[in-house]
């Protein structure tokens, strides 16, 4: 599959495309109970996410996608800058509803954003972190231990739309250990 395909396929969210992932996969089973098993390869995949103008390759990175679940050893993405962000373990799928998580994930000077006002009105500037850590449990309570630093060029704005302004008061609880 060809990267540039993307583009349309995303409706601009994702530009500068290049490269491409094959994937070769066994299906069997019924509808209600299919079974499958296989792999995507990413081979020199370019693309830039719009909105935050950062630019990712994955060079050549394989992704193992089961009944189990999504599962990777190394699987690393470049930013622009040559700079890594490394994954490995599982995403569990056995409930697409709630697929649960057991990853490490690592990172080195990884720049996710380096936009202008012009490419997103309410987040821009640059940003960049090192992370070192591992995710747990599952979408619905999520269980990150995490060692993070921003990077010194971090430099981002965020404009609060008017329409949130006036919000006094929100349900939910998020704990920071």
């Amino acid at each position: 599959f060809n990267m540039k395909a993307l583009t349309g396929f995303s409706q601009g969210q994702i530009t500068e495309t290049d490269g491409y992932f094959a994937g070769n996969f066994k299906l069997s089973g019924t509808t209600t109970a299919p079974k499958y098993d296989g792999q995507l390869t990413f081979n020199d995949a370019d693309f830039k996410v719009a909105m935050f103008n950062a630019g990712f390759t994955l060079a050549n990175e394989t992704l193992k996608v089961n009944n189990k679940g999504l599962s990777m050893e190394n699987f690393t993405i470049l930013d622009e800058n040559q700079n890594t962000f490394v994954m490995s373990g599982i995403i569990g799928t056995e409930s697409f509803i709630n697929p649960t998580f057991d990853l490490d994930v690592k990172a080195d000077n990884f720049q996710i954003l380096n936009a202008t006002k012009d490419d997103n009105d309410f987040l821009y500037g640059k940003a960049s972190f090192d992370a070192d850590a591992k995710i747990t449990g599952d979408l619905q309570i999520p269980k990150i231990d995490m060692k993070a630093t921003v990077g010194s060029d971090t430099d981002i704005t965020y404009v609060m739309p008017a329409s949130t302004v006036n919000i006094e008061e929100r349900d939910g609880v998020v704990n920071f250990v």
